[in-house]
């Protein structure tokens, strides 16, 4: 199975994704993705940036801000939300 991978332009983490025409196993690879993400979460698999990994919940989350100061490089704080974009 391929996996090309494609860099993040803000991060330069490299993204990757499997390529395949094997529906059946691409079906047990999606279950068995969909169970690890049910018991380990972002711990182990990350969030897209500019979210973080709550270690509680295990869910990513965006960082909570007042200004753009508050946020990571190249995001933005949205007013209306008080979340980083």
């Amino acid at each position: 199975m391929q996996y090309p991978c494609k860099r993040d332009s803000i991060t330069g983490s490299e993204q990757c994704q499997p390529v395949g025409h094997n529906y059946g196993q691409a079906a047990a690879l999606g279950g068995t993705a969909a169970g690890t993400w049910a018991v380990l979460g972002c711990t182990v698999n990350g969030c897209t940036p500019p979210d973080y990994c709550n270690s509680k919940t295990k869910l990513c989350e965006s960082p909570r801000c007042k200004t753009d100061h508050d946020c990571p490089a190249a995001y933005h704080c949205d007013s209306e939300h008080a979340l980083c974009r």
